[in-house]
C-alpha cells in the first residue's frame, strides 16, 4: 500500500478496479453473480474497514519506501495490467496482480538486503542500483546454470546479517536523536550521524554499555566481553551485541519471509528449493511469473497511453534484465566477461529453457526458419 503510495492515480485506479460491485451509498455487496471469488473476498474485507481509516493520520502515512524507485516500478506495473481490465477476464487480471505484487515485494526486500549496507556507508539514500541476479529457467536442479542461480542465491541469503545490522544500526541512532522510528523523514538524519558522529556520539553507546554490564554478574561480564572483543568502539560493541543476540531470531523469520513473498517452489514464484542439502536454494522463473510479466512487457507507450508489439527473445530478456535486475542470458554482463565455455553453454541452455516456457504459456512460436518471424507475440491486441 505504501509503495502505491508514490503513484496516487496508479492507487485511485487499482482501487475502483477492485471495488467494482461495491455500491458505496448502502455499504453494500452488488451483482454477486458476476463477480468471481477473489473479488468478492476482497468487498468483504472492505465491509470491515472504517471509512478514512487508511488516510487517517496514523503512522502508516509517514512511513514511506526507502528505494523509491522500486516503488514506482511497482506501480508502473499495476498501471500497465490495468490496461487490461477490459481485454483479460476479471479473475486472470487479479491473480496477475497477486503474482506481481508478491514478486514487487520480493524484488524490493532482496533490493534493500543488498542496499542499505551500502546507503549507509555512503550516508545518503541516492545510491546506484547495481542489484542483479541470474534466474535459472531449466527447471532441472542439476542444470548447468544452476551453480550460478545458488550462487547469487547464497550471496542474498548469506548478506541479511549485514542487513539486519544495518537496522539495528539506524534504529540505534533514532533512539539517541530522540527521532521517531515510524517516520521517514528522520532517516537522513540517522545516515548522517552514522556517516559523520558527533562529538558525543561514542559516550552515549558507552553509558548504555555500561548500564549492560553493570546488571550481569562475572561469568556473563566474561562472556559478553568475548561477544564484542574486536570491536573498538562502544556503539559497535552494542551493535554487535544487538546482532548476536537478536540477530538469529531476525534471520530465521526474514527467511521465512523472503520464501514466502518469492513463492518459493511455486509457479508464480522466482525461488526454489529441493528436498534434500544437495539442492539449495536457487534462483528460478516460474510460468505463472513469466506471463504476468510478459504480458507488461509486451505493452509499449504511444502517447497518453499503451498499444501492444511483438518482441524478439533477445528484446524481451533484455528488457526483463532492464527492469527488474533478472538475468537469463548474462554473456553480455561484466560479471561474466572473463568466464569459461561451461558458462557460456550454461547460459545457451537457459536460454533454450527460456523459449520452451514462453512455447508452453503460448507466447512463442519458432515453426519458421525466417528468424523475423521468431516474436513473442501479444496474447490480447491493444491499438
Amino acid at each position: 500500500y505504501l509503495m502505491l503510495g508514490e503513484n496516487p492515480q496508479v492507487k485511485e485506479d487499482l482501487k475502483q478496479f477492485l471495488m467494482e460491485g461495491w455500491d458505496k451509498t448502502t455499504d453494500t455487496i452488488t451483482n454477486t453473480k458476476t463477480l468471481d471469488v477473489d473479488s468478492l473476498g476482497i468487498l468483504h474485507l472492505i465491509k470491515k474497514v472504517r471509512p478514512g481509516f487508511i488516510e487517517s493520520s496514523s503512522t502508516l502515512n509517514q512511513i514511506k519506501p526507502i528505494l523509491n524507485d522500486q516503488a514506482e516500478l511497482y506501480c508502473d506495473d499495476v498501471r500497465r495490467l490495468l490496461v487490461y481490465k477490459r481485454e483479460i477476464p476479471r479473475n486472470v487480471l487479479i491473480d496477475y496482480l497477486k503474482t506481481i505484487t508478491s514478486f514487487h515485494l520480493s524484488l524490493y526486500i532482496q533490493k534493500l538486503i543488498y542496499l542499505l549496507p551500502k546507503i549507509i556507508a555512503e550516508g545518503r539514500l541516492n545510491i546506484k542500483d547495481d542489484w542483479s541476479i541470474v534466474l535459472d529457467s531449466t527447471d532441472d536442479f542439476e542444470s548447468k546454470i544452476s551453480k550460478v542461480a545458488i550462487e547469487d542465491a547464497d550471496r542474498m541469503y548469506n548478506s541479511i546479517y549485514d542487513y539486519i545490522k544495518a537496522t539495528f544500526q539506524i534504529n540505534a541512532v533514532l533512539k539517541k536523536e530522540n527521532l521517531e522510528k515510524n517516520n521517514s523523514k528522520h532517516l537522513d538524519r540517522a545516515l548522517e550521524v552514522l556517516k559523520n558522529p558527533p562529538a558525543d556520539f561514542d559516550l552515549y553507546f558507552k553509558m548504555r554499555w555500561d548500564f549492560i554490564l553493570g546488571s550481569l554478574d562475572d561469568e556473563d561480564k566474561e562472556l559478553l566481553n568475548s561477544m564484542v572483543k574486536y570491536e573498538t568502539s562502544y556503539f559497535d560493541k552494542y551493535i554487535e551485541l544487538l546482532v548476536k543476540t537478536r540477530g538469529p531470531y531476525q534471520y530465521k523469520y526474514h527467511l521465512q519471509f523472503i520464501d514466502n513473498l518469492s513463492q518459493k517452489n511455486n509457479e508464480r514464484g522466482f525461488i526454489s528449493q529441493g528436498r534434500s542439502k544437495k539442492h539449495p536454494r536457487r534462483f528460478v522463473l516460474g510460468t505463472r511469473l513469466l506471463e504476468a510479466l510478459v504480458q507488461i512487457q509486451v505493452l509499449h507507450r504511444e502517447g497518453d497511453g499503451f498499444i501492444t508489439k511483438s518482441l524478439s527473445i533477445e528484446e524481451l530478456t533484455e528488457k526483463i534484465k532492464e527492469r527488474y535486475g533478472l538475468i537469463i542470458n548474462g554473456l553480455a554482463e561484466e560479471r561474466f566477461e572473463k568466464t569459461d565455455l561451461n558458462t557460456h553453454l550454461a547460459f545457451k541452455e537457459n536460454v533454450e529453457a527460456f523459449k520452451q516456457k514462453l512455447r508452453q504459456i503460448g507466447f512463442y512460436n519458432d515453426l519458421s526458419d525466417a528468424y523475423i518471424l521468431q516474436k513473442i507475440r501479444p496474447r490480447y491486441e491493444l491499438k
